[in-house]
Order: C-alpha cells, then structure tokens, then sequence
C-alpha cells in the first residue's frame, strides 16, 4: 500500500511539475495545493493530506533517492540493480527539476515589469501635456522673451522618453516569448520522458509474459 501511495504522489508531482516555479511563490503553493486535493479524492487510495505533508514527503523521498544514487557512485564495480518504478519517476522528476532554469519570472517580477512600464507611459503623457502648456504659454505671451531652444529639449525628451519605454516594451516581450520557448521545451520533454517510461513498462511487461 505504502509503495501505490509513493506512486501516485510522484505521478501527480511530475505530471504538475511544482518546481517550475519560484520558491515560496504563490504559484508554486498552488500547485502543491492541487496537488493534495487530487491525492485526497483518489477513490482507489485513501489520502489526508495537504500541500505542506506532500511537500515535505516528497522531499524526504527524494533526499533519501540523492543519497541511494551518491551511494552507489562512489561503490564502483559493485553490480546495481535495475531502478524500480518509483526510483524511475523519482529520476524523470530530478532530471526534469534541474532542466529547469534558475531564474523564472514569477507574477511578483511580471507585475512590478508592468508598473514600470504603465509609470513610464504616466511619465510620457505628462511630459506631453507639459509641452502643451508650454505652447499655449507662449501663443497667449507673445511679448515674453521666449527661451531659446526650450522647445527643442521638451521635444528631445519626449522623444527619448519614448524610445526607452519601446525598448522596455520590447525586452518584456523577449522575457515573455523566452518563458513560453522554455515551458513548451520542459512540456515536450515530459512528453518524451512518459512515451519512454511507458515503452519500456510495455518490453519489461512482453518480456516478464514470456
């Protein structure tokens, strides 16, 4: 029973991938959230579990798999004995989880990118409606002395004011277009990892049927 349990919990974590992103990010507890109440409204398994029990075993079990692994590297010409279903799912999620790049933009990021873009287009429009002032001043006064030159720096702001925020707006697209080119590349190689796992279940299933 213990070894089904183990099963479907490292089932549902690799099929959720948790860990693609940040920790301590409200993202991540989510997924270990749904994580939980799928495992508690298994009808083959009894679960009561949370996110924070799932996450804690699940680091037990793969702290414990390092060690078993490290173990055996360093005892050369020893024979090792084929991996087992659930040290074979523990291996697709290491692999998986250190596939993954170091830095992903979690909402917190995407958000405060947004804010200083929406704050660079504030600053831009009063920029605008200040040389406007300016120009209103100067058809009301004609008799003032106007400063040489002054129109010229308003519109040489406004203009480089504008070419950052385009700049900006287009490193956000970059990030953005980066992170769905990473998540498709992480989402094809679940897909490249379960076709193998469940070809080989299939041979070792012929073979064991002989």
């Amino acid at each position: 029973m213990e070894g089904r349990t183990r099963r479907l919990s490292l089932r549902e974590i690799l099929v959720s991938q948790p860990f693609k992103f940040k920790e301590r990010t409200v993202e991540r507890g989510k997924i270990w959230d749904e994580i939980a109440n799928r495992l508690n409204n298994c009808q083959t398994l009894k679960f009561r579990v949370n996110k924070r029990s799932v996450r804690e075993r699940f680091k037990l079990i793969k702290e414990k798999f390092k060690r078993k692994i490290q173990d055996e590297e360093k005892a050369s010409g020893i024979d090792v004995e084929p991996a087992s279903e659930l040290e074979q799912a523990l291996e697709d999620i290491c692999a998986l989880e250190e596939s993954l790049p170091a830095e992903v933009m979690d909402s917190k990021q995407a958000k405060a990118e947004a804010n200083k873009l929406k704050a660079e287009e504030i600053r831009q429009k009063a920029m605008e409606s200040f040389g406007q002032t300016k120009a209103r001043e100067g058809q009301e006064e004609p008799a003032k002395k106007k400063r040489r030159g002054s129109n010229d720096s308003i519109q040489f702001l406004r203009e480089k004011s504008e070419k950052e925020l385009e700049v900006r707006k287009q490193e956000l697209k970059l990030k953005e277009k980066e992170q769905e080119r990473l998540f498709e590349q992480q989402r094809e190689m679940m897909r490249l990892m379960q076709s193998q796992q469940h070809s080989m279940m299939d041979l070792v299933s012929k073979l064991v049927n002989k």
